[in-house]
């Protein structure tokens, strides 16, 4: 199922880069050339990314103030400025090749280590504490991630193997003829095009999506979106079996997601497409705090109160009328169109 250009009531779907802007020296100097742009009318993309390259350490504090005050949307044009590469008039070369050549686009290397370290600098389980999906329509990876960081971290940890030469070597069990494949990688990550560091500043949610993206084609693949039931199968080679709430009963998505919950299967939902929502979904998504076409994982479940707690991939602007997660299975039923459970 192809989860592109998802959107939210007035917001695409891209999470905003998050920063602690206080803990960046001169933030200011940044952000008030952008709010000049904005006071006089500038504030064109184009403009604001010419800025960020001025100021590329003040970057995710820029975004982030872009975020608040403009929306997602904005953001994401100024990511596309940011990567955009000018075309050159083609000259030919002696190799053949031209002078116009579209270079590799360019990298980043993002402060942080592989785990999480504790107080004596010992590796800490992965978290959903470390999951913080970026700029690209790629929540189904990052859901996907969650949903095994939730239920078995070891499964996380046992996926990459740290070579000691700063590239990491991630393992997909699912993917491959007869065996698993995998995919090497660095931290020198795309610019603009990657998961957000979270605040224990653990790289390995980044280094699967990067690895994940070679597996699929590059990371302009992962943008078109996905399944978050497939990427986990990807990963683990537990396939997902999948039904849609509103053909069944509340008794139904019980037992089911009940049973998920107690087996520690990895679950993930998918909330409808703005255009395929009838009026009643659009109030619930309003009224749940619900983004459309979003994937979200499920991370506890409470039968007494016939509830379901949700996470959401951003890292943040979790659902529930107070950002708790949690929701009643009658508005699962009511708004979701999948839900995957993958044993």
């Amino acid at each position: 199922m192809e989860s592109a250009n998802r959107e939210s009531v007035g917001v695409q779907n891209q999470a905003p880069a998050q920063v602690e802007a206080a803990s960046q020296p001169g933030v200011a100097t940044a952000s008030a050339a952008v709010q000049s742009l904005l006071a006089r009318g500038e504030a064109r993309p184009s403009a604001v990314a010419q800025v960020i390259k001025m100021y590329p350490g003040q970057r995710e504090a820029v975004m982030l103030m872009l975020q608040q005050t403009l929306g997602n949307g904005f953001v994401h044009e100024v990511v596309s400025a940011l990567s955009a590469t000018p075309q050159t008039a083609g000259a030919a070369t002696a190799g053949g090749a031209t002078v116009g050549d579209k270079p590799p686009p360019p990298t980043e290397k993002l402060a942080g280590t592989l785990w999480a370290k504790g107080p004596g600098g010992e590796d800490l389980a992965p978290s959903l504490e470390d999951i913080s999906q970026g700029g690209l329509n790629d929540c189904f990876v990052f859901a996907a991630m969650a949903s095994l960081a939730s239920t078995d971290p070891s499964r996380i940890k046992n996926m990459i193997r740290d070579n000691g030469n700063g590239s990491y070597t991630v393992t997909f069990k699912g993917i491959g003829f007869f065996s698993s494949d995998e995919e090497t990688v660095t931290t020198d990550f795309v610019v603009g095009k990657h998961g957000n560091v979270a605040a224990r500043h653990a790289l390995w949610p980044l280094i699967i999506e990067a690895a994940y993206a070679k597996q699929k084609g590059g990371i302009d693949e992962l943008d078109k979106g996905g399944n978050s039931g497939d990427a986990v199968d990807d990963f683990t080679n537990d396939s997902a079996g999948t039904f849609d709430p509103h053909d069944e009963t509340v008794e139904y998505i019980a037992g089911k997601l009940g049973k998920a919950h107690d087996k520690k299967w990895p679950t993930t939902m998918l909330t409808p497409k703005s255009e395929d929502a009838t009026d009643a979904k659009k109030k619930m998504g309003g009224d749940y705090n619900l983004h459309f076409w979003h994937g979200y994982t499920v991370i506890d479940f409470d039968a007494a109160g016939k509830r379901v707690k949700l996470f959401n991939p951003w890292g943040h602007d979790h659902p529930g009328k107070n950002a708790d997660g949690w929701l009643p299975l009658d508005v699962i039923h009511d708004v979701f169109t999948e839900v995957d459970i993958n044993s």
